[in-house]
């Protein structure tokens, strides 16, 4: 378990929906760096993003961001494990190259994009996902966040598989959703 926080690592919230759109995810091998592609945006690589707030934010960190100047900052200095396309309703990788739902509907297994690295250098790995979750469970956090992960008032068990997968299996089989952000 992870001790020291990265403060872009905690926005790895989960985003889950209905069992039967996450199993018609691509399942595929991930080997080499993934890099997720984007060519309908435009842009210039090193250039200033802007954004207009009506207050300086009073966090940077995900889990606490209830305030629109806070969840307009950590919205775009964060990124999903899985993303919903607002427009289509339908999941879309981010951080998560790949997942799958098993047969029992409760455990979903996510392969996280390798060759990733956070602002200072450091790589992105399965590490940081857990620790993210697991931070996102901890009461002392009291994260507003949290009760979107819960199914029946729990929630479900993390394990890091390897450095580049993360399984979460729930205690019931349902419509598990992954917390919108």
């Amino acid at each position: 378990m992870r001790t020291k926080s990265k403060p872009f690592a905690l926005p790895l919230i989960l985003l889950l929906a209905l069992p039967t759109i996450f199993s018609q995810a691509p399942a595929r091998q991930v080997d080499a760096a993934t890099f997720l592609v984007r060519n309908d945006l435009t842009g210039t690589r090193g250039g200033n993003l802007i954004a207009s707030i009506s207050e300086d934010p009073e966090t940077f960190n995900r889990l606490f961001a209830t305030r629109v100047p806070n969840v307009v900052v950590t919205g775009l200095l964060s990124a999903d494990l899985v993303h919903i396309n607002r427009s289509s309703f339908s999941l879309e990788p981010s951080l998560a190259a790949s997942w799958q739902v098993a047969k029992d509907n409760r455990t979903y297994t996510l392969h996280l994009r390798r060759g990733l690295r956070f602002s200072d250098g450091s790589p992105f790995s399965a590490d940081d996902a857990v620790f993210t979750l697991q931070a996102l469970q901890d009461p002392r956090n009291a994260s507003i966040l949290s009760d979107q992960l819960q199914v029946d008032g729990k929630f479900p068990e993390v394990v890091r598989v390897d450095d580049s997968t993360v399984r979460l299996t729930w205690p019931r089989a349902g419509r598990h959703r992954f917390a919108c952000s």
